[in-house]
């Protein structure tokens, strides 16, 4: 139900009108007709289906039971990356660190059995094997991403080993384990409907000889001058002086192709045959000021006063308000789908007034939501070829306004210079990398900007950091420099008396990678009843982050890896969240309960573990490892300093509040900017060193 492709069959509500013999007649055309053009599509692909070479399971894997196959499978489907562009009903908690902004890539694979299991396809799981192992093995322009699911090797403490496991193999024994009630549908079809569709094709082009190419086809003189879809219904020379009668086969690969060109497959498909095809969509360059006199309203209004607000398909059996959910739709309610389908019938009222005014908002409105409406008592008119093909797409109210928004503002001519966006070519490199990164989606695993806070504190709130251990000290090239001014007007302080600043950074995290909390009268962690619906009054809490860019704080320096500042929640006035990462943020206390080891002894901690090296590193900050080749010392030096503070980060306790040491103030920042300089001339000169 989460799929977005549109539904192009079984929409006839407006063909159900239940008056007279024409209407009926309509009706029961379409359900000759659509199961012949379903048949018909899947023996044109099957039959232009291009051979694929399987891969084969690597030599030496250890044998094991399907049910520890199943047991490694979800945990390294968990673990893996997968659930950045996929869904599972084993992991609906994924959904809930999910962007709702965002679409979800990938299908949901909770029901992935019932397409290639073994009794659905004996290849079934070999196909699935190699799409896991090498995807652009099956497709080059693909967008998933290659996992490096290499053998696994378990060793004991001498070195030798014990055990020796195929990852891709266990993902796939795991996904095909799930159990589901979904089952394909075969559609029954009609031999007699066969040939009537076929006249349906052939009447248009060839009414004269018509009855003689539905027999036997056409001949190699005659098929050779054919440039359509014709071509399919080429024979032999010998097949066609016996006169021998077209096959069903043929005759189906023939309506196949019609029908794939009919309704656009190839728009989002690659599809042999159809690689120079052009869109058969209409062109709304210039829709947003079409005048709406154009607009074949037709019969809608007596079209919604006969169905209410409701369109449900035949295929369902349902009709109007008195829908009833689909089989996908219980499978959700079941627990054998994580997603539900965005689909929304809703007409607001704002809408239907203007569709019952004639306006071009009404307009694209229902034709969004219930395309083929307009056909409401005209399809007895038209031919079977003639009546409108657009099909329903799976949108939400919300995404039917986004496109209506779009399409009016679509005039044909172009706006003013002055008013075209021209980024500079720093910014059309950025928008261009920020477009690669949604194609294939790095912000699923990676963390790629950090939280900002907007905090209102009174002043003395935040002290002078007192002296950082020794081991945490900075070299004094990797201290931030502030100005006089920048310190000035950190202290100022507002009509209420409050300080004000802005920090950037990622919430730190505790034992069981939950955020750390505590309860700011008391000081006490509440870590220990996260989870547990435990309901604490926010203005009572203290949020710790650590940051990942220095900031001051009422006049007082604070850096990035040595400080976690704790924040009183009420101090807090304004949060953005963190762009990305929403698998790592999910994973994170799973890894640490998986993979932190008990305490040894009683009375002994438990083994720390490096939560954020277990999962895709957050990319904040990393276009400044990039290489400059005309400032290398400079280079060195900054790829030297987040060494050091990487290091700081991998010892970092987060209960724990690191402080450095104090801001020297007796340095005026034009002695500190003229300081650093002749530490970079000075490190210039001797680069071949820091190389």
């Amino acid at each position: 139900p989460s799929t977005r492709m549109p539904q192009f069959f079984g929409l006839w509500d407006h063909l159900d009108t239940g008056q007279g013999k024409g209407a009926k007649y309509e009706a029961d055309r379409h359900k000759i007709y659509e199961p012949v053009e379903v048949q018909a599509i899947v023996d044109y692909l099957r039959d232009r289906t291009q051979s694929f070479d399987y891969l084969q399971p690597p030599a030496g894997i250890s044998p094991t039971t399907p049910e520890e196959q199943v047991s490694r499978g979800k945990v390294l489907f968990q673990e893996r990356g997968c659930l950045a562009c996929h869904s599972h009903v084993d992991f609906q908690e994924m959904e809930s660190f999910r962007d709702p902004r965002q679409s979800v890539q990938g299908p949901d694979l909770s029901v992935l059995a019932g397409k290639f299991g073994t009794d659905q396809d004996a290849n079934g799981p070999r196909w699935v094997y190699s799409w896991i192992k090498e995807p652009s093995r099956y497709h080059a322009r693909t967008v998933m991403p290659d996992l490096f699911l290499d053998p696994i090797e378990k060793k004991d403490v001498t070195g030798k080993v014990v055990e020796r496991t195929d990852p891709a193999a266990d993902i796939v024994a795991y996904l095909l384990s799930g159990k589901t009630s979904w089952q394909p549908q075969v559609p029954s079809v009609d031999p007699g409907a066969v040939d009537k569709l076929l006249e349906v094709y052939l009447r248009d082009g060839y009414a004269v000889s018509m009855n003689d190419i539905k027999k036997r086809g056409f001949a190699p003189a005659q098929a050779a001058r054919l440039q359509g879809h014709e071509r399919e219904l080429g024979v032999s020379q010998e097949d066609y002086d016996a006169k021998k009668p077209l096959s069903q086969a043929q005759k189906m690969r023939y309506l196949g192709r019609k029908s794939i060109a009919k309704y656009g497959c190839y728009g989002c498909h690659d599809i042999p045959g159809f690689e120079d095809a052009k869109s058969i969509g209409t062109s709304l360059a210039d829709w947003g000021r079409k005048d709406p006199g154009k607009l074949a309203f037709e019969h809608i209004n007596e079209f919604l006063a006969g169905h209410g607000h409701g369109h449900a398909s035949h295929a369902d059996q349902s009709h109007g308000d008195e829908a009833e959910p689909s089989s996908a739709d219980h499978a959700v309610e079941a627990g054998e789908l994580a997603r539900g389908s965005n689909f929304d019938d809703q007409m607001p009222g704002f809408y239907e007034h203007q569709l019952h005014s004639h306006n071009r908002t009404g307009f694209i409105y229902q034709k969004l939501r219930a395309p083929r409406s307009y056909d409401y008592h005209k399809t007895e008119n038209k031919t079977y070829n003639e009546r409108l093909r657009m099909p329903r797409f799976p949108f939400s109210t919300e995404d039917r306004e986004a496109i209506i928004t779009f399409v009016l503002g679509l005039v044909a001519d172009a706006p003013r210079a002055k008013y075209i966006y021209r980024p500079k070519p720093r910014q059309q490199a950025v928008e261009a990398g920020l477009r690669v990164i949604d194609k294939y989606n790095c912000k699923g695993c990676h963390v790629l900007t950090a939280e900002t806070w907007d905090l209102a504190f009174p002043a003395g709130a935040y002290p002078p950091s007192p002296p950082a251990q020794a081991t945490e000290q900075l070299f004094p090239f990797q201290r931030p420099v502030f100005s006089r001014e920048e310190i000035d007007a950190s202290r100022q302080l507002d009509g209420q008396g409050r300080q004000h600043a802005t920090v950037s950074g990622l919430p730190t995290l505790r034992e069981r990678g939950w955020p750390a909390v505590d309860d700011h009268d008391s000081n006490d962690s509440l870590n220990s009843f996260l989870g547990d619906n435990e309901i604490f009054p926010t203005t009572s809490l203290t949020l710790f982050m650590d940051l990942w860019k220095p900031t001051l704080l009422g006049g007082h320096a604070y850096e990035t890896g040595l400080n976690a500042i704790g924040v009183r929640s009420d101090y807090v006035q304004s949060r953005t969240a963190a762009s990305g990462g929403d698998l790592s943020k999910y994973l994170l206390p799973h890894i640490v309960a998986r993979y932190q080891k008990p305490p040894e002894k009683p009375g002994e901690e438990a083994t720390k573990v490096t939560m954020w090296g277990y999962l895709a590193p957050p990319l904040i900050g990393d276009g400044n490892k990039i290489l400059q080749i005309n400032r290398p010392a400079q280079h060195h030096l900054n790829g030297q300093q987040g060494h050091h503070l990487n290091q700081i980060r991998q010892y970092h306790k987060p209960q724990e509040t690191h402080f450095r040491i104090e801001f020297a103030e007796k340095l005026t920042a034009h002695n500190q900017h003229r300081w650093q300089q002749r530490q970079v001339q000075k490190n210039q000169q001797n680069s071949w060193r820091l190389a």
